[in-house]
């Protein structure tokens, strides 16, 4: 497996990790494509709850794969015959973001978090950014005097600075005040707080890494005594707040999510509309109110 080549196989990074760093047990070249099968897929439907990003990285693995059979470090693609359907992961996220669990979340489970974990948190649930994009904003992009935050930016899965995920992830999302008055509690504490500076950086300036903002929020959400949920809820969350104040409005909801289409848009969130449950706890709940009346 470490004999790759010299093509940099082995530098090439999965989820910022160089491929040669991770823990990847070497191949044999006798496999139980059934048992190996099963147990990717089991592994894939436990990191991936996005349909997006589940087919992408299904896709990418079996090529990989694939790349191995053909070089002759394995005898057969033990992905070749894997299919994997999204109707649990989809029932699953609905179920879990319950308005709820997000209102305990920021009255119980934040307060105790370091003021840029926090505002990091409060930021992606009032706007629907994802990780990469939340880590990449900088002060300039912030506006104070209209209530409004320029998603322009992201931090990609190799850690660099790139654009936004799809060409039309551009976007301007207006904020309540309440969270322009915590970022503005936070620029007044950060070092770095020119307009270039990244809004979540560390005390050096850089921007923070994605597994100590994801271990923030497990914590905020153990110390909320709620489920335990992925920085990607947020996102939908906050998709699923639009939903249940603009109605079938996709063409708004598409623009606030940086999605190509409206349709894209209606198939990835109608079932939000199908969940009585939460309709019954959030109907009368604006993306604004995530703090509760004050």
């Amino acid at each position: 497996y470490y004999e790759l080549g010299g093509d940099g196989l082995m530098q090439r990074k999965l989820d910022g990790k160089a491929i040669k760093d991770l823990p990847i047990a070497p191949l044999g070249t006798k496999l139980n494509r059934g048992a190996v099968c099963d147990e990717i897929e089991a592994q894939f439907m436990s990191i991936c709850d996005s349909r997006s990003t589940l087919s992408k990285r299904i896709k990418t693995s079996k090529k990989f794969f694939s790349f191995c059979v053909q070089k002759g470090y394995i005898d057969s693609n033990p992905l070749s015959e894997l299919k994997v359907t999204f109707e649990k992961t989809v029932d699953n996220r609905a179920k879990r973001i319950m308005t709820e669990h997000i209102l305990k979340l920021v009255r119980d489970g934040l307060p105790a978090e370091k003021l840029v974990y926090r505002a990091a948190i409060e930021t992606s649930l009032n706007t629907g950014m994802r990780q990469g994009e939340c880590r990449a904003l900088p002060w300039r992009n912030v506006d104070f005097e209209n209530n409004v935050i320029h998603i322009r930016q992201a931090v990609d899965h190799d850690g660099n600075l790139s654009g936004t995920k799809t060409k039309y992830g551009d976007r301007v999302v207006a904020v309540d005040e309440r969270l322009m008055r915590l970022l503005r509690e936070l620029r007044l504490q950060q070092r770095c707080s020119g307009d270039d500076d990244f809004v979540f950086a560390k005390i050096n300036g850089d921007w923070q890494n994605s597994e100590t903002l994801r271990q923030a929020f497990k914590r905020a959400c153990r110390r909320a005594e709620i489920p335990v949920l992925l920085w990607s809820d947020m996102r939908h969350y906050f998709a699923s707040s639009q939903i249940n104040e603009l109605g079938e409005a996709w063409n708004n909801i598409a623009d606030d999510m940086g999605h190509h289409s409206a349709d894209f848009t209606r198939t990835q969130y109608r079932h939000y509309l199908d969940n009585s449950e939460k309709q019954e706890t959030t109907r009368t709940i604006a993306r604004k109110s995530i703090y509760g009346s004050d």
